[in-house]
């Protein structure tokens, strides 16, 4: 299989996110002593910023226009709401480590994240 440039870049770009999320995670986790629940919560929110403008500019070039911002709220909401309802159900039910848990939740909603960006900011 053949992985062009815009999965390159989305592969860096979660890399860079994952580090973001983990680092809020621990931050308010340890520092503010949050439950797991908000920090998953708040770690998500934070990274939108980073990933709206990682994804529309950088990996698949597209401007940073309102109309561009609102899909990616629409997908935003969409994806990290099923994210934060599979971490629910992971996390009731098992005994893992938060992290652990985390990492499986953002692996499993990888690919169908590069797919559905990429279709919604194809290239013209």
């Amino acid at each position: 299989m053949l992985i062009n440039k815009d999965f390159k870049k989305f592969i860096y770009q979660a890399i860079i996110s994952y580090i973001l999320v983990i680092l809020t995670s621990l931050i308010c986790l340890n520092l503010f002593e949050l439950k797991e629940k908000n920090c998953f919560i708040i770690s998500i929110i934070v990274s939108f910023f980073y990933n709206f403008l990682f994804s529309v500019k950088i990996t698949f070039n597209a401007s940073l226009n309102l109309k561009n911002f609102i899909n990616y709220i629409i997908f935003t909401l969409i994806f990290r709401t099923i994210e934060y309802f599979i971490f629910i159900l992971i996390i009731n039910n098992s005994d893992n480590n938060y992290f652990l848990i985390v990492t499986l939740v953002l692996i499993i909603s990888f690919l169908m994240k590069f797919i559905t960006l990429r279709t919604i900011y194809k290239k013209k």
